[in-house]
Parts: structure tokens; sequence; C-alpha cells
């Protein structure tokens, strides 16, 4: 199995033992997190998704910065979560999440300005061959 999948299943796993307990803390209060801690929820929601679509992106095209990027998600959502559950070990958490995010952002720099490069270059060529498409379209068509 792939050494990402594998990585995001322990995410996973985190972010599902995070929500349960996350539950057993408000289940006694009358407030819920989206009351208490709105931003951070609408953060975790946000980070998970980059999280899923950056897995399956890694999986179809097959470019570690995509797996390197969608753990890095994953690692936070799992932080933004502990930030509710505990606030000081949360708050530690992203500290080192931001040093390791950093870190690899420093390493990787020069690929993901290749890879944005070349997506470019397809997407004005893509755009270039519909337009092209589109104005020869009208000469080919015979006068009925």
């Amino acid at each position: 199995m792939n050494f990402y999948i594998q990585c995001s299943s322990i995410i996973v796993f985190l972010i599902n033992t995070s929500c349960t307990l996350l539950q057993v803390k408000f289940q006694s209060k009358d407030a819920n997190p989206f009351d208490t801690h709105y931003w951070v929820m609408v953060a975790f929601f946000a980070v998970l998704l980059v999280h899923a679509i950056l897995l399956a992106t890694q999986i179809k095209l097959r470019h570690a910065i995509f797996g390197k990027i969608s753990l890095l998600a994953g690692a936070l959502a799992s932080i933004l979560l502990l930030i509710i559950l505990v606030p000081r070990m949360g708050w530690f958490s992203l500290v080192l999440w931001v040093i390791c995010f950093v870190t690899v952002a420093h390493a990787s720099h020069q690929l993901l300005y290749d890879l944005l490069y070349e997506a470019t270059q397809q997407i004005f060529n893509l755009l270039g061959t519909m337009m092209n498409r589109r104005v020869l379209e009208p000469q080919n068509q015979q006068p009925v």
C-alpha cells in the first residue's frame, strides 16, 4: 500500500478519535464546538477537504509533493481539533506543524514552481486549442 495512504489512515483514525472526544467534552454543555470555536471548526472542515483532494490527486498523478501537502493538511486538521480539546497542547502542536510546513515548503519550492509552470502551460495550450476549434468550426460548415 502507498505510504501516503497508510499515513492518511492514521490521520483519519486521529480525527475520528478526536471527534469522539469532542462529543464527550460537549455532551453536558448547552453549547457546541461551532458556537464556542466557530472559526476553528470552519478551518478544520476546509483543511480536511484539502487533505482529501490532495490525497486523491497524489494517488492519480503520483507526485510526492501532493502526498506531502496532503499529510500536512491532515495533520493540521487533527491539530485544529486538538486546539479545542486541549488548548495548550494544540497550540504547541500548531507551532511544531508550522515548523514542518516551512521545512517542506523550503525543500519543495522549486518542484512546486515547476508543477505550477507546467500546469499553466497546459491550461493555455488547452484554451488555445479550444479557441482554434471555435474559430475553425464555422468555416468548415456547409451552407444549407
